[in-house]
């Protein structure tokens, strides 16, 4: 898993770092359950203590995407479950806790 995610910085093309990988990857939801986000997979990668070079690109793509309050903000609803966990683009408790624990570790 961690070879394939570093060979796309996370969440771009390998031929193309400027496009994203997969459609909507770049869009923060909580809760991930089947179809998650780069930050998802930032925070694994965390977990697993894995440091590269290639993860720079999702981590300025996570830095771009902080409010000036220092939140992140929910961007896709998964189904019908968001209702009782927040709003699209309002900030999210959730996801800002997931950033600043990556952020965090990558010392960024």
């Amino acid at each position: 898993m961690e070879i394939f995610f570093l060979l796309h910085n996370v969440c771009f093309r390998s031929h193309r770092k400027d496009k994203i990988m997969i459609k909507d990857i770049d869009k923060l939801r909580f809760p991930n359950m089947y179809k998650g986000d780069f930050l998802e997979i930032l925070w694994l990668l965390k977990r697993e203590n894995v440091r590269s070079e290639n993860i720079k690109p999702a981590i300025d793509l996570l830095k771009s995407k902080r409010s000036s309050n220092g939140k992140w903000n929910l961007e896709k609803k998964v189904s019908n479950l968001i209702t009782s966990i927040g709003k699209v683009d309002q900030p999210s408790q959730f996801i800002t806790k997931r950033a600043k624990e990556v952020l965090g570790f990558y010392s960024l």
